[in-house]
């Protein structure tokens, strides 16, 4: 359909050597695939006559920004340049897309591969939406990608390997698609539901992402600041590789199935503010050189199998605001020990 809308119906007929028909067919497929008439912002681009007949006319849209006015932007598929349609961010100076933002849009679909051949992209926000399926793992691809925001949707299937690939990418934010109910009205009047699995009943409930995401190739996200995948299926260990990651502030991996120990590497990650292991399959007990981490405000590893006593070191974490211990298996402080006041 994307393919017949920009040979046929596109107002705009870019000429077959326009540096920019490439870009402007992935965005047309992207709102085919994902059923833009149904969005809630931006994407009914029919408008139909008093003959009954529909013509790709519809070109404004307004949007109620969170400062409480109206902001105009541009219809998809409208005759307009793509680069003014609704969430679409370019450059200034060459038309090139650099960013997609549509949050809360009621996006319906499965993320077609071919948005990984926008290669400048660098960030996609599609959280608060009615997105089913897997990641397609040609997102691995994406040589430029900073940013992926996918919380609050009903993926599921493994997060492919591939996507450690992308090794620019600073934030991975793919919380929240286990028992997250959210329901969209598709345009062909179907309801979809991200409780479900493809957002139909009679798939089953949806399990979110799964796979070993923080196995020994997570390291390869060597500029990562932030690791948000609450909420999930995700199994496997959290292997020493994860003390490669430097940068790492965030790291968010609570309500998965994650096991086995806490590895002594993550003491190298220095940056590292806010650590949620709640609600795993974690065991053990603490690093002893835990006190190496100095930025260290927020540990929560409740509702976990840990035992031992809190390292000597664990004194030293001075920015320390959270903790919770409570429902771990065991997790003792040695009687000669005081807490500092």
């Amino acid at each position: 359909m994307a393919l017949e809308w920009i040979l046929h119906y596109d107002q705009m007929q870019l000429n077959s050597d326009d540096v920019n028909l490439y870009q402007r067919y992935v965005l047309a497929l992207l709102a085919f695939s994902l059923d833009s008439l149904a969005w809630y912002y931006c994407g009914n681009h029919r408008m139909v006559n008093a003959n009954e007949t529909v013509d790709f006319v519809q070109e404004d849209c307004d949007v109620l920004a969170s400062t409480g006015v109206l902001e105009s932007h541009k219809v998809w598929l409208s005759s307009a340049d793509e680069c003014e349609w609704y969430g679409a961010k370019c450059s200034s100076t060459d038309g090139v897309l650099r960013g997609l933002e549509m949050m809360g849009n009621d996006l319906i679909g499965e993320l077609p591969p071919e948005i990984s051949q926008l290669r400048f992209l660098q960030y996609i926000a599609f959280n608060g939406n009615c997105l089913y399926g897997n990641i397609p793992p040609e997102m691995g691809t994406m040589p430029n990608l900073l940013s992926l925001e996918l919380q609050g949707n009903g993926l599921s299937g493994a997060i492919p390997e591939e996507l450690n690939n992308a090794d620019k990418l600073q934030l991975l934010n793919g919380a929240m698609q286990y028992q997250y109910p959210y329901q969209c009205a598709a345009s062909d009047g179907r309801i979809v539901n991200t409780i479900f699995a493809k957002g139909n009943p009679e798939n089953g409930y949806n399990w979110g992402l799964m796979g070993s995401t923080l196995g020994d190739n997570v390291n390869k996200w060597k500029s990562m600041k932030g690791l948000h995948l609450f909420d999930n299926s995700i199994t496997g260990t959290i292997s020493p590789s994860v003390g490669d990651l430097k940068y790492l502030v965030f790291l968010r991996v609570h309500n998965n199935a994650i096991q086995g120990l806490i590895p002594n590497e993550i003491v190298k990650l220095n940056k590292l503010r806010e650590v949620y292991l709640f609600q795993n399959g974690v065991f053990g007990d603490f690093p002893p050189d835990i006190g190496l981490m100095e930025d260290l405000e927020d540990l929560r590893v409740h509702e976990n199998e840990m035992w031992g006593f809190l390292p000597d070191t664990f004194w030293k974490l001075t920015k320390m605001k959270k903790l919770w211990l409570q429902d771990t298996l065991e997790c003792e402080q040695d009687e000669a020990d005081e807490i500092p006041r």
